[in-house]
């Protein structure tokens, strides 16, 4: 027997062969319906009374639901019907602060908090140290990960420089660096710097003048 998982996305499929010892074990599909579904819907799950209640109270109401944007019809921004875990929240809510300048204090947003918590009283909300410490580690990991992929990159890896002025009058110089990754360019920054400011000495010397910098 060949057990597919339903979850979106997921291709697992969990082989039954009853030809063996363990003919009654469902060892292996109850790993995986942790591992994909999450343990607290595998402990509620474990609970019912048959494979009906478990599809009629959990498989409906847990999917993920997709709706179409606008902007391109093949594009499609997907929901999970269940609420996010506390790892999930924290890794959303860096990259929702990333991905949006946004300044950690948001968090204390009395608006922002009453998104997170509406119909979910018992939500847990982040600080904004919490969310500091996580960009922290994130951009930590995500540093070990640009170098191993420049280690052990098998091809040529180009580098350029850009410069720009923001609108404050301070100038910036970024070091980047481009490479192919499965068919698709890629340009990851590695570095930005401020450029300090360049101070021009005119030096009058037998009759000549000399510009240092």
């Amino acid at each position: 027997h060949v057990f597919k998982c339903i979850f979106k996305g997921c291709k697992v499929k969990i082989c039954h062969f009853l030809d063996k010892k363990d003919t009654y074990s469902i060892e292996n599909m109850r790993k995986h319906v942790k591992i994909c579904w999450r343990d607290e819907i595998f402990q509620v799950a474990d609970q019912s009374r048959n494979a009906k209640e478990v599809h009629s109270n959990f498989v409906n109401h847990f999917i993920i639901i997709s709706l179409p944007l606008n902007t391109s019809p093949n594009a499609f921004l997907t929901f999970p019907l269940l609420s996010h875990t506390i790892v999930l929240l924290r890794a959303e809510i860096v990259c929702w602060v990333c991905e949006n300048l946004q300044p950690f204090e948001i968090i204390k947003d009395r608006g922002f908090q009453s998104l997170i918590k509406m119909r979910r009283l018992e939500y847990y909300l982040l600080s904004p140290s919490t969310v500091f410490q996580d960009i922290r580690l994130v951009f930590a990991k995500t540093e070990q990960q640009i170098a191993k992929i420049s280690i052990e990159y098998d091809g040529k890896l180009n580098f350029s420089t850009n410069g720009w002025t923001s609108p404050n009058l301070c100038v910036y110089v970024a070091l980047l660096m481009h490479l192919e990754h499965k068919g698709i360019p890629l340009c990851i920054p590695l570095d930005i710097v401020e450029v300090p400011k360049v101070h021009v000495l005119t030096v009058q010397t037998a009759g000549h003048l000399t510009n240092h910098h």
